[in-house]
């Protein structure tokens, strides 16, 4: 039975559809009743990256016995999980994803996003990842099969098999489809077969107008500071300014991007363990922040590969001129193209830039493209 859920493509995999190449989805739950390993409340399926469930996540002892120095809940939000950053303090890097075990959810909008939050922190020497969930088999296993396809380039039966060679686990029937979905666009984006990704960056740019109907979507609260990636935090001047709880949150850099505008007080004195980068730009359709685009997502990508860095993008109110920031630095550094950055993002947080800065994306956008098929023309 699986204990949780979530969709990659926007039309799903049909089981008769799928190529002879690829395992269908009763070979898959074939494959994942074929497992006879017990699980625990955790598991370690993959060196310093632990599979478990809600008891071991909700007790720190445990987690400080096991040396947990990352979090990742599949579960976050739900009134079982008692997780976020502040329940496990100062010493636990936290990332949280809501997710519901439903087969209609769609999961694969984390499968990026997580699989970077994985990725970064087994790269730090001495760091343990904990995935969980409520039972550690379906959302978070999702998940942890998301980074081993993405980061270690496992195929999903690979994948899969390398899992259960630790612990029981049962993606339900939709994330199963979706992990399909991403083992497919993971094959057709390499090597020699590679036509799909490049028809993909020859379409027409999305027109200021469809660009503007995906950023209405957002349906969720809205926040004085949100987490969009990992350890990268979008966020207003209430937040920018509030010190305790960028302690609290364990904010090592700050890129303001209303610095010395009359709304935004340029005289906080942050002190020697937060690095302060600020860009003066007005939120207006003619201002030029293009200038900045690259700079800033350079300042980014910098906090985020220092250790335990973590860094909080503002403005006035985090949605014009910080959040076309932000989505620059998914575009230049994460390879997203702007609907996806914006989607993205808007899965997180409320975003508006307005119509000259998406623009000036659009012309990013071009810019970056005529790169990458510069260098396929080579």
């Amino acid at each position: 039975m699986a204990e949780e859920t979530v969709k990659f493509s926007a039309q799903p995999v049909q089981d008769n559809a799928v190529d002879d190449a690829y395992p269908n989805i009763q070979e898959l739950q074939t494959l994942l009743d074929s497992c006879r390993t017990f699980s625990h409340h955790v598991d370690e399926v993959w060196p310093n990256l632990y599979l478990g469930d809600l008891v071991f996540a909700n007790n720190r002892y445990e987690l400080w016995k096991l040396g947990i120095t990352h979090v990742l809940n599949a579960a976050h939000g739900t009134w079982t999980s008692q997780g976020n950053s502040d329940f496990y303090g100062a010493t636990i890097t936290y990332h949280g994803i809501p997710a519901n075990d439903l087969p209609d959810f769609d999961m694969s909008k984390y499968f990026y996003s997580a699989s970077e939050f994985i990725h970064k922190a087994l790269n730090i020497d001495g760091a343990r990842l904990l995935v969980h969930c409520v039972v550690g088999i379906s959302r978070s296993a999702t998940l942890v099969l998301a980074y081993l396809m993405i980061h270690q380039h496992l195929s999903l039966k690979e994948a899969i098999q390398k899992v259960q060679e630790k612990r029981w686990i049962s993606p339900n029937a939709g994330f199963l489809r979706q992990l399909l979905n991403l083992d497919k666009e993971l094959k057709h984006g390499n090597g020699q077969c590679g036509e799909p990704k490049m028809k993909r960056l020859c379409r027409d740019p999305s027109t200021v107008h469809e660009l503007e109907a995906l950023l209405e979507n957002y349906t969720g609260d809205v926040h004085h500071v949100d987490q969009v990636f990992p350890n990268l935090y979008l966020g207003d001047i209430v937040i920018a300014s509030d010190k305790n709880k960028l302690k609290k949150i364990g904010i090592t850099h700050i890129l303001n991007a209303a610095h010395s505008s009359w709304e935004c007080k340029d005289n906080i004195e942050y002190g020697p363990d937060i690095e302060y980068y600020g860009i003066t730009a007005e939120d207006c359709p003619d201002f030029d922040i293009s200038v900045y685009l690259r700079p800033g997502a350079e300042f980014i990508n910098k906090a985020l590969n220092t250790p335990n860095g973590k860094v909080l993008v503002h403005c006035v109110l985090g949605k014009s001129r910080s959040a076309t920031l932000v989505l620059a630095y998914l575009m230049i550094y994460q390879h997203f193209s702007l609907p996806e950055a914006i989607r993205h993002v808007s899965n997180h947080r409320c975003i508006a830039p307005n119509r000259g800065f998406l623009e000036q994306l659009q012309q990013l956008e071009r810019q970056l493209k005529r790169r990458i098929l510069g260098c396929w023309v080579i």
